[in-house]
């Protein structure tokens, strides 16, 4: 078979997937395999195809005709969320590791669709289920203390931070996490402990520079929270978070309004997510305690929208 006929059938076979038509997707990918394709493509179809008409015997009977013909990342996340949801973590796991062969930062998506696309509990579990000597492991470990996290079990975060910290101390998604999560739980002298020691090694400094000013504001210290964040900006000028955060800090302080204002706007102008929604509500609070009412509640509609 030609390639260009070949491409026809794999087009032919995608619509009809979309369309959920899977007993002709089986039958186009048979016509693509007879012509001797090495192309994995037919196999991952077929697979999907057997699994949505409740065939799992059969999708599993070619599961290794995938392995050996892998030549596409496509459609590969939708056939791994297939794996680990049906607790399949052996051949998920094999899979992800001879797609990463192909693709270095397969794991990247593969973390990413762990947090969003699979259940809880099937994420954990083939989370734990990996090995230290698979590819890319604290970063998909990382994962886990994400979806802690994310359910507000902070001590459980902690706990996934700190195995990975035991190989990987200078781990950056690790250390950040660990350090959100021991302010949020007030563990204070962790909290401390941890961004001097991310300052020293140089693991997101600025950004512990900040957490520390925190630290100090705290404990009452304002001029050392103050020259804790200055020194992050004069590290990095226009550093969104350090501007967010002496903004905040000089609010709670009852300091000038309107220089405060001005910390915000600039904060405000690299649409970080991790304090952009906050930074907005406390813009809310410092144009309403200035009497500007109606810039406000532009402020608050802006708020809604991104929450929605």
């Amino acid at each position: 078979m030609s390639k260009r006929n070949k491409d026809k059938l794999l087009k032919k076979m995608e619509k009809q997937m979309k369309n959920g038509n899977f007993k002709r997707v089986i039958k186009l990918a048979d016509e693509i395999i007879k012509s001797n394709s090495n192309q994995s493509e037919p196999y991952i179809y077929k697979f999907i195809a057997f699994i949505e008409l409740k065939k799992e015997i059969k999708a599993f009977n070619i599961f290794k005709d995938i392995l050996n013909n892998l030549s596409t990342t496509k459609y590969i996340g939708v056939l791994l969320e297939y794996l680990i949801e049906m607790k399949e973590y052996d051949k998920a796991n094999e899979l992800s590791k001879e797609t990463y062969k192909l693709d270095s930062d397969f794991y990247d998506y593969l973390a990413s669709i762990l947090l969003e696309n699979i259940e809880f509990d099937n994420s954990i579990d083939f989370i734990n289920y990996l090995d230290k000597n698979s590819p890319c492991w604290e970063d998909i470990y990382f994962v886990k203390a994400n979806l802690f996290s994310k359910l507000e079990m902070y001590k459980e975060a902690i706990d996934a931070c700190d195995e990975i910290l035991k190989d990987f101390p200078n781990h950056e998604n690790a250390n950040s996490k660990k350090t959100f999560c021991l302010m949020v739980l007030e563990r204070d002298d962790e909290f401390k402990e941890i961004t001097e020691y991310r300052i020293k090694n140089n693991i997101r400094p600025n950004w512990a520079l900040v957490d520390k000013g925190g630290y100090y504001l705290k404990k009452g210290d304002y001029d050392k929270a103050i020259s804790l964040v200055d020194e992050a900006l004069k590290n990095k000028p226009g550093f969104g978070y350090a501007l967010f955060s002496r903004a905040n800090f000089m609010y709670l302080k009852n300091k000038d309004l309107n220089e405060i204002l001005d910390y915000l706007n600039q904060s405000l102008e690299e649409h970080d997510p991790r304090y952009y929604d906050v930074a907005l509500d406390l813009k809310y609070d410092v144009l309403n305690d200035l009497g500007r009412e109606e810039e406000a509640e532009k402020v608050f509609e802006e708020r809604i929208n991104n929450f929605m």
